[in-house]
Parts: C-alpha cells; sequence; structure tokens
C-alpha cells in the first residue's frame, strides 16, 4: 500500500486541487481533498514523473490544507 494523491485532466480552481503540467501537452490537477491510500497494483503502469518543482508546491499545497 502507498499513500497518493489522485490526479485528473479537468482543470479544477480552489484550495482543494493543484494544477501542474505532468505530461508536456496534458495540464493535471492533483485532487488534494481526496488523498487516500492505494494498492501497490497501480503502479504496474508507470505514466511519468512530476517534475520536483511541481511536486515541491505540491507538498506545500497540500501540507497548507492540512493546515500542517
Amino acid at each position: 500500500m502507498f499513500f497518493g494523491i489522485p490526479l485528473s485532466t479537468k482543470s479544477k480552481e480552489g484550495n482543494f486541487f493543484c494544477n501542474f503540467k505532468f505530461i508536456e501537452s496534458v495540464d493535471s490537477t492533483a485532487l488534494l481533498i481526496q488523498a487516500r491510500m492505494f494498492d501497490t497494483k497501480r503502479l504496474n503502469k508507470k505514466i511519468g514523473m512530476m517534475k520536483i518543482a511541481d511536486f515541491e508546491n505540491l507538498k506545500i499545497e497540500f501540507r497548507t490544507l492540512l493546515n500542517l
């Protein structure tokens, strides 16, 4: 199991979402409010990796949401 945040290709605004580019031509939105545990079977198909700057921004937004 691992803790993860699901992604969407639909652009959303607000404190519960974090927008970034995951794949070059596709805008992605991390659904922070839906963070949960996932089964490792979901890791069988790797689509790509986030840029480090986007990941750092995602961590800041998630911590802000949780008030940490």
